[in-house]
């Protein structure tokens, strides 16, 4: 682990070190040595809000918030290294570009979400949405 900060470190390449920092700070999660992973997670999230790096500044926040909890099981662990296991191989083998796509368009994609499973557990209680035309979205 010490080898991929230190590599990113000598890249100077934030994309590269905020991947590392990350990682890493999973691992030390993982193995429940919490003190490490949360220095390098302080590190990640002042490093991400430096360069406007909206991506990994969530990143950051979301596994603080994971660790402040300790109440995810394994299979919270699971899912979320799987997570960052596929964001990892669609990048390196696919040589897919991360595109920030701005926090707007992630609140209209939530929101689209809900709306799609409202309408689906309405359908499945034999109900009919009614929009209300005085609500502001």
């Amino acid at each position: 682990m010490d080898q991929a900060l230190k590599g990113a470190r000598e890249m100077r390449h934030a994309p590269s070190l905020m991947y590392a920092l990350a990682i890493t700070s999973i691992t030390h999660y993982l193995l429940r040595n919490y003190a490490a992973a949360s220095v390098q997670l302080d590190e990640l999230v002042a490093l991400a809000e430096e360069k406007s790096a909206l991506f990994w500044k969530a990143v950051g926040n979301m596994l603080h918030r994971r660790m402040a909890a300790r109440r995810g099981g394994l299979v919270a662990n699971k899912a979320l290294a799987r997570k960052l296991a596929t964001l990892f191989w669609r990048v390196m083998v696919k040589g897919l570009d991360f595109v920030e796509t701005g926090v707007a368009q992630y609140e209209a994609r939530v929101l689209e979400t809900k709306h799609r499973i409202l309408h689906r557990l309405a359908r499945q209680l034999g109900q009919k949405i009614v929009p209300n035309p005085a609500a502001v979205v």
